[in-house]
């Protein structure tokens, strides 16, 4: 394999990596289980497969939890995006970079995308009509979508350095994998406690 393109498939699966991750911090963040991140990677022909395990089985007593389930749920599907567009130096999340992979993405950020628009349109049909507080239109799916995507980018921000840190837990045993990686609950429990929290 060329240089070029041992660097470019690392890039690939750091990308794929930062997005997992990033499901996965977001629902940790957001109070659920995640207990599992796996990534697979091919080069020949070039195909991969990734996703971030968590519990999401919670029961729901009223349309206000519901909704607020549902809204979780949105936040940690667009966090995807976010989490691939980190930049590494500042840990920021470049917006347009984001929002372009949400459109593009070839990491699975387009599915994702579809899934949170469904979401949100489902919220949105289901509550009551409100006004915008600035021009006293009501408020539409799209108003909705454009605040929860600037949540998903405040969450992934946050949070920007641990999602990095199992990215890069990931993407190493990938490659040692050979193109299949696993972390499990434990590993990234030990990556997301402070050294000095787990120290005797």
């Amino acid at each position: 394999m060329k240089t070029s393109e041992t660097h470019q498939m690392l890039l690939n699966i750091g990308a794929i990596a930062q997005h997992e991750a990033a499901h996965c911090v977001a629902a940790l963040a957001s109070g659920f289980d995640a207990h599992q991140i796996s990534l697979h990677y091919q080069l020949y022909p070039q195909a991969h497969r990734g996703k971030a395990y968590a519990d999401y089985n919670i029961r729901c007593d009223s349309l206000t939890e519901l909704h607020d389930l549902m809204t979780k749920k949105v936040v940690i599907a667009l966090s995807g995006a976010m989490g691939e567009a980190i930049d590494r130096s500042t840990f920021k999340v470049n917006a347009i970079t984001a929002y372009k992979i949400l459109d593009e993405g070839a990491t699975g950020a387009s599915q994702d995308f579809a899934v949170a628009k469904e979401l949100v349109n489902l919220i949105h049909n289901s509550s009551p009509v409100t006004a915008d507080a600035e021009t006293g239109k009501d408020s539409t799916s799209v108003d909705l979508l454009r605040f929860l995507l600037e949540a998903a980018l405040r969450l992934v921000e946050s949070n920007a350095k641990q999602i990095c840190m199992i990215a890069d837990a990931l993407v190493k045993k990938v490659v040692e994998g050979k193109g299949i990686g696993e972390l499990q609950r434990d590993d990234i429990e030990q990556l997301l406690t402070p050294p000095e929290a787990s120290a005797p």
